[in-house]
């Protein structure tokens, strides 16, 4: 006799239960487990570029559980079509893509779930990390509360960074001249990744 399965839905899973689909083992999780998970929401500043595949490169290699949102900033001349087989990607139109990067980021975190825990800033000009490095940004984040994450390659920072929500909303209200720099002194927690 089949077991029913509806309302369960199969997600992979590394030892650490943070990897994405392509991890060592396959779980059957019901909603409710999978409710229980962290939340990060993945932010893709795009609205300089003009290249929607740098978008889709970053989409798809940060395909983990714990990523269950998607924001792309982009600008007008982005062609939308390009991104139809993301359905649940939110797409936001750069107000002023000429300005600082503060201005563009406050564009992507307006759009922010309520449940989200954190935000992973991605420029859409910088190649992706490894998933064992995006793995030691994340569980970094966890533990450490209330600190902004940034990845150490080669001993000096990159990208991306892990924003706690609570600065996230924090630097809605700043002006663009204070920017990210003002955060990132107060607040950072470098992490050396590979």
């Amino acid at each position: 006799m089949e077991e029913d399965l509806r309302g369960w839905f199969e997600v992979n899973f590394s030892p650490s239960g943070i990897k994405g689909r392509f991890g060592a083992r396959s779980f059957f999780l019901s909603f409710e487990n999978f409710s229980t998970l962290p939340f990060f929401s993945l932010l893709i500043l795009a609205g300089r570029e003009k290249d929607e595949e740098r978008v889709k490169e970053v989409i798809q290699a940060y395909h983990f559980p714990v990523i269950r949102e998607v924001i792309a900033v982009v600008n007008r001349e982005m062609d939308w079509r390009a991104f139809r087989e993301f359905p649940h990607l939110k797409l936001v139109t750069s107000t002023k893509p000429e300005e600082a990067i503060i201005t563009s980021l406050k564009d992507g975190i307006k759009p922010l779930s309520q449940r989200s825990q954190g935000v992973i800033l991605h420029l859409a000009n910088r190649p992706p990390i490894s998933e064992k490095s995006l793995e030691t940004l994340l569980k970094a984040s966890l533990e450490e509360k209330g600190k902004i994450v940034v990845p150490l390659i080669k001993g000096e920072p990159s990208h991306p960074i892990i924003i706690p929500r609570e600065l996230a909303l924090r630097m809605l209200r700043v002006r663009k001249e204070v920017g990210l720099p003002y955060f990132s002194r107060r607040w950072k927690r470098e992490i050396p990744v590979d």
